[in-house]
């Protein structure tokens, strides 16, 4: 599958066909970032060589790519608008500022509903919990406290 095809859906799902928010290298590397997410996420080991993705993924899979890549270019937006404006002259006002929290508020919808759909892919993945520490392999040792006699030690 090339990159280019789902670059195409990810402006779709976005509402930007007419290339007004991002252009294809921004969204080129929000699907990157996505296949990267997605192969720790759900276990998966996609790659890209030459802008062609392999394996194929199964649609479901590729819904939650286009999902995660769309939660990226949202993040992307939020940096692209921090600077905004706002300015009023005589009757007139363009307030920008409120841009940032739209996109972050459309970004944390995106995730959330990204979440979702990778437990019920994979629910042993505790990565996507905020409140836990993914503490990876580690294995616990335990120690008990004893008395060791000088005379023994020696």
């Amino acid at each position: 599958m090339n990159i280019w095809g789902l670059l195409a859906d990810l402006r779709l799902d976005m509402g930007d066909a007419d290339e007004a928010l991002l252009g294809d290298d921004y969204l080129r590397r929000c699907i990157l970032r996505s296949i990267t997410a997605i192969n720790g996420d759900i276990d998966t080991d996609y790659a890209v060589d030459n802008d062609t993705l392999s394996p194929t993924p199964t649609d479901e899979h590729r819904e939650l790519l286009l999902l995660r890549s769309q939660a990226y270019a949202c993040s992307l937006m939020r940096s692209i608008t921090a600077n905004n404006f706002s300015f009023s002259s005589g009757d007139k006002k363009v307030d920008k500022t409120k841009q940032p929290e739209f996109w972050k508020e459309q970004e944390e919808a995106l995730l959330t509903r990204y979440k979702e759909r990778v437990r019920a892919i994979n629910p042993d993945n505790t990565a996507l919990d905020d409140s836990l520490l993914n503490t990876g392999g580690l294995t616990p040792l335990i120690y008990e406290i004893g008395t060791v006699d000088r005379e023994e030690e020696q």
